[in-house]
């Protein structure tokens, strides 16, 4: 870069100036910011003078919308990317447990992206377009083989599709530098979905920091604005630790900052391991489309010879064409996934069961889904129910089958304790001496309140009744 001048400029006033002020040389700042902006002015983000730290954001100022501006944008169609899952142009959060192959689901999605074809064989791609991936854990022949995998599957053939793939080794997307080469690729290659995998490897500082995940966010989200590259941008990350005496949703469960889960648009959230070849989905939409907040895909292999001796996958989403709120018929899968997952849950928490507020809270499962999935459960006797408000907040408590033995012998002692004391007090009621009251001269059981808790009209009364849920 050449030399910037820093003679005295002889316009400026000498007046009032000390001896020792009069020694120094005077700089123009208006000079210097003029000279360092023209030699930096084909910068992707041209240098700005007193600022400590630039952030590329592409355009300098953002976009003027009047009140009528906004009125026509409410009015639009939903322009979706993939239909009912995210829009163009969106902010996308994959967010995965251990073992439950996010790096999978990310070929998957490029796969779909760049050919067209359905995504997990349900979700349609509006339109073919370039992806781009910036990976920092895998290497490309690892990556290569997962891409041709699901390539085969679908009959189509990797080398033909518009899939981009950088090692991560030195990319930070937090730093200034960086996101000025990751906007020239995008433009480059016309790239409309830029995917970088995982978040904690490609950042400078701690993803707990609300400043250094701004870094990232910031510019990711000026990526996405029609006004600039106009490209969809997927962060990946991870899930934090499940705590079942905590029970969290798996959005509240995404580790880091806060401002990661007010980011983005669309949230895919991945629990379970997809080795056992079922993983579970749940979606959080900002966007109004008609995808099920939760479903699972399932992980499709078949044997294929092959030049680096693997077969052929495909990931499946098990969704029923019906209304995703109608629980009944052909969306007996849904509810068997959540009837497993919840079996999952209670056996996890312990003999102590669970109640109904803490599935719901813990699996983000809706009511309906979880009354059909329970109802299930219990028909099909992996499931006691037990009603005492006394001991629970809700009122109900659901206990795998194999940890119900103690809480049954409990009820049983309980039951036996209260006949021991009903039997007891007629017994002293029936030798105390008749006493006429109001008239009556008699004493008998069926004279004074005292009540069989066993025919349910006492105080005492504990009852429970297996057969109501057999």
């Amino acid at each position: 870069m050449p030399a910037i001048s820093m003679e005295p400029d002889p316009e400026q006033p000498e007046t009032g100036q000390s001896s020792a002020d009069a020694s120094k040389p005077v700089v123009n700042k208006d000079a210097v910011r003029e000279r360092l902006e023209a030699l930096t002015k084909d910068f992707e983000t041209p240098v700005r003078v007193g600022a400590s730290q630039r952030v590329s954001l592409g355009t300098e100022w953002p976009q003027h919308y009047s009140s009528a501006d906004l009125k026509k944008a409410a009015e639009k169609k939903i322009n979706w990317q993939v239909e009912n899952l995210w829009t163009l142009n969106s902010k996308l959060l994959l967010a995965s447990e251990p073992k439950a192959g996010k790096t999978y689901f990310v070929c998957s999605i490029a796969v779909a992206m760049a050919s067209g074809q359905l995504l997990w064989d349900k979700f349609k791609v509006m339109e073919p377009c370039p992806v781009g991936i910036i990976a920092a854990e895998d290497d490309e022949g690892e990556t290569g083989r997962r891409l041709d995998r699901m390539c085969r599957a679908q009959g189509l053939m990797l080398s033909q599709l518009p899939i981009h793939w950088w090692p991560a080794d030195a990319i930070r997307v937090n730093r200034p530098r960086d996101v000025d080469w990751i906007r020239k690729q995008i433009r480059e290659y016309g790239i409309k979905l830029m995917v970088y995998d995982p978040l904690a490897r490609l950042m400078d500082g701690d993803e707990n920091s609300k400043e250094c995940v701004s870094g990232v966010l910031t510019p990711a989200s000026s990526i996405t604005r029609p006004q600039n590259e106009g490209c969809s941008v997927m962060i990946v990350h991870h899930l934090g630790k499940d705590n079942p005496d905590q029970p969290k949703t798996a959005a509240q469960r995404v580790r880091g900052s806060s401002d990661i889960r007010s980011w983005y648009t669309t949230g895919i959230f991945l629990s379970g391991k997809l080795g056992n070849g079922r993983v579970a989905v749940e979606l959080e939409q900002r966007v109004q489309g008609n995808a099920p907040t939760d479903f699972p895909v399932r992980a499709v292999e078949v044997e294929e010879q092959s030049t680096y001796g693997l077969g052929t996958m495909r990931l499946v989403a098990n969704i029923s064409k019906k209304d995703p709120n109608d629980f009944t018929g052909n969306n007996e899968q849904m509810v068997e996934t959540a009837a497993d997952r919840i079996l999952d849950l209670i056996s996890r928490k312990g003999k102590g069961g669970v109640t109904l507020s803490e599935i719901s809270v813990h699996l983000g499962l809706g009511k309906t889904m979880v009354n059909c999935a329970l109802k299930k459960l219990i028909r099909e006797q992996q499931l006691i129910e037990f009603e005492d408000a006394k001991d629970i907040p809700d009122g109900k408590v659901l206990v795998a089958r194999e940890g119900a033995e103690d809480m049954l012998r409990k009820r049983e002692l309980a039951l036996q304790a209260a006949e021991a004391r009903a039997a007891k007090k007629r017994k002293e009621m029936a030798a105390q001496p008749a006493l006429p009251i109001e008239g009556k001269t008699s004493t008998s059981l069926q004279d004074n309140d005292v009540g069989d808790p066993m025919e349910g009209d006492g105080p005492e009364n504990d009852t429970f009744e297996p057969d109501e849920f057999s």
